[in-house]
Parts: C-alpha cells; sequence; structure tokens
C-alpha cells in the first residue's frame, strides 16, 4: 500500500542519489581552489600539495557524478521491486538502499585515496 511515509521513505534515498551528481558536478565544475578544513575533499593525501589538491577534487567529483549516475536508476529499480512488486516494508526498503549508498560511498573513499597513493607517489610526495 501506498502512503505518505512509503514515499518519503522512497524519495530519501533518491535524494542522496540526486545530491551525489549535485556535489560531483560542482567539485568539477567549481572545485575548491587551495586546500581548507571546510570545504572539498580533505584527506592527509590531497593536503599534500597543491597539485594533489586539485586533483583529488577532480577525481573526487568524477567519482561523485558516476556514482549518483548510476545510483539513482539503481535506487529506483530496487525500491520498486523490494516495495511495490515483493511488498516489502517501505522502510526496510529504504534501510536497503541505504546501505548501498554506505557501500558505495565507502568503496569511492577507498578508490580515491588508492589514486592519491599513486598520484603524489609519481610527483614524489
Amino acid at each position: 500500500m501506498i502512503n505518505a511515509e512509503s514515499i518519503i521513505y522512497f524519495i530519501i534515498p533518491e535524494m542522496m542519489a540526486v545530491l551525489f551528481v549535485l556535489i560531483g558536478y560542482l567539485m568539477v565544475k567549481t572545485p575548491p581552489g587551495k586546500p581548507n578544513p571546510y570545504i572539498g575533499y580533505r584527506t592527509s593525501s590531497t593536503r599534500k600539495s597543491q597539485d594533489s589538491w586539485d586533483y583529488g577534487q577532480k577525481i573526487c567529483g568524477k567519482m561523485f557524478l558516476k556514482v549518483g549516475a548510476i545510483l539513482i536508476p539503481l535506487l529506483l529499480l530496487i525500491n520498486v521491486s523490494l516495495n511495490v512488486i515483493g511488498g516489502l516494508e517501505s522502510l526496510v526498503c529504504m534501510i536497503i538502499t541505504m546501505v548501498i549508498e554506505l557501500v558505495v560511498l565507502i568503496v569511492g573513499v577507498i578508490y580515491i585515496e588508492r589514486e592519491m597513493r599513486e598520484y603524489n607517489k609519481s610527483k614524489g610526495l
């Protein structure tokens, strides 16, 4: 049964995926100029030099764009198949989709850190 609660549970994970796309777009188009404690992909590997910072913002933005673009239809498909077709509780569907988003985000950070290590190594940092 579709009600206001199930619509909210359906929309929240989708909005997170849309947020990934928006953040990725902003990081690619207008990356933070200098290392700072507030904005950007801030890790010890990106703060080693200005080049590392710029590279880290670029690959993080691209990763967020790709992840968001993949997650939007994937989460829609999962929600529809589990909730509407499968009859699974809306809250359970939201938890499943949020866990998927979390796992994808963690894998993305691991990927970015690996890329940053290789980049910094090639630059002698």
